[in-house]
This record gives C-alpha cells, structure tokens and sequence, in this order.
C-alpha cells in the first residue's frame, strides 16, 4: 500500500481480515478505495466509490473505456 495510488476490490465481500486490512489501511492513509461487487462488503463504508456489478463485466467495461 506504501507505493499505491489506489486500491481496487473486485469480487470481494471483504469479510477475510487479510484483505479488510488492506482496505483499512488505504482509507487510514486517505487513498482512494473503489470496491466492485455484487452485495455489501466490509469495507463499503470505506470506500470513495462502490460498483454494484458483475466483476468480469466491470473490468472489461473499463479496459474497452
């Protein structure tokens, strides 16, 4: 997280600790979070943004924008 500029979930409802931390982490250093996934996550909350969408679809979309 030291060198991100953001951090991208995708297809995760966040509800393992290892990966909330890293969510934490990005909110506490004030680093965008965006969150793409179907129903709620741990990390909502924390998130600048929040897609509610099929993971495969999203990242496709946004590789052909």
């Amino acid at each position: 997280m030291a060198s991100a500029d953001a951090m991208l979930v995708a297809g995760s409802s966040l509800t393992v600790n290892s990966g909330f931390r890293f969510a934490k982490q990005a909110a506490k250093t004030g680093k965008p979070l965006v969150i793409v996934n179907i129903g709620p996550t741990r990390g909502d909350n924390l998130a600048i943004a929040k897609i509610e969408a099929n993971t495969s679809l999203a990242l496709e979309r946004l590789l052909i924008d």
